[in-house]
């Protein structure tokens, strides 16, 4: 379902392809596991407790990764980092081959020569089969995207308009 920007208010909605959030649920229980084994065991509590803060943090990141719409901005979350890139910089989002992904999800902007790869939005090529099934996971945000962006420069342009008459 897509919104306007008007109607985005926090919390903000990230894209991202379907089924990023099972891996993400999976880092709980692993977490769990590390932490148990960390309190239960006498030589490795050390390594049992950091390892259990790393699958946690990791946990966090994938749940959180995407492309998260703001009213004013896209911020793309990925493995590490966050960028928050203005509408205003942002020429399209598009789907282009990216190494091992036949289908990644791109910020191109215009302030950079250089695409931003929105990492949550990736199909693998493998299996064969459902290599066209990939396609379309990540065509669709992008095309909500695209459309949020149509919408952005709309109303940007409107307010212009309405700006420059009334001065």
């Amino acid at each position: 379902m897509s919104e306007t920007l008007q109607s985005i208010t926090p919390p903000y909605r990230t894209l991202q392809v379907p089924g990023n959030r099972r891996w993400a649920a999976a880092a709980a229980p692993m977490s769990l596991a590390f932490a148990i084994f960390a309190v239960a065991s006498k030589n490795g509590h050390v390594a049992g407790g950091i390892a259990a803060l790393v699958t946690l943090y990791g946990g966090v990141r994938l749940w959180r990764m995407g492309a998260r719409v703001e009213p004013d901005a896209v911020v793309v979350v990925g493995y590490l980092t966050s960028r928050r890139v203005p509408w205003s910089d942002i020429e399209r989002f598009e789907v282009r081959p990216n190494g091992q992904w036949p289908y990644a999800g791109f910020v191109i902007r215009r302030s950079s020569s250089r695409p931003l790869l929105i990492s949550a939005l990736t199909a693998p090529g493998r299996p064969k089969s459902r290599l066209e099934e990939g396609g379309r996971r990540v065509q669709g945000p992008i095309d909500e995207l695209n459309l949020l962006l149509e919408e952005f420069r709309s109303t940007s342009t409107a307010d212009y308009d309405s700006a420059s008459s009334g001065s």
